[in-house]
């Protein structure tokens, strides 16, 4: 099933000439894949570890996705839309963002904090120190309020 939907994803990616999926954190569930997170959807949410699995398998912080540009390009910043304001479980407060050109060598370039995000679903827009080219990046959520064993994400993107 997770084949299927990286191959439909790959396909509506190509598409749009951005953002191909390449592999997701410890969700190996398939029940919320990352995916959500970058479909342009601010009402669909990655869910890193989803119930019932964080009762019983707990997966504390930190937990990443990473995502295949599908050619090298210029990121100036990031953006992250938090989960809606209807559900306060595993909203991220504070992240980071990896870049790397081959998928294999990583270089941090940016990090989150976001110490309202439950008072304000707003999305939220960091910078980079200064450009960077990359293929590939990697959100990597490090904390989330209220503290839980899983983490909500509606959309992150590049700029």
């Amino acid at each position: 099933m997770l084949l299927l939907a990286a191959v439909a994803l790959i396909a509506r990616a190509a598409s749009k000439g951005s953002n191909l999926l390449l592999n997701i954190g410890p969700d190996a569930s398939g029940q919320i894949p990352a995916k959500a997170a970058i479909d342009d959807n601010k009402d669909s949410l990655w869910h890193s570890h989803p119930e019932p699995m964080a009762k019983n398998d707990p997966l504390p912080p930190p937990q990443s996705f990473t995502v295949d540009c599908g050619a090298v390009r210029e990121m100036r910043g990031f953006t992250y839309t938090p989960r809606p304001v209807s559900c306060s479980v595993g909203v991220v407060d504070k992240c980071e963002f990896w870049v790397s050109l081959d998928g294999k060598d990583w270089t941090k370039v940016a990090e989150g904090s976001f110490p309202d995000v439950l008072e304000s679903r707003k999305t939220r827009e960091v910078k980079f120190v200064k450009p960077v080219k990359a293929r590939y990046f990697r959100f990597v959520a490090t904390h989330a309020l209220p503290i839980d064993d899983r983490l909500a994400v509606a959309e992150v993107d590049v700029f």
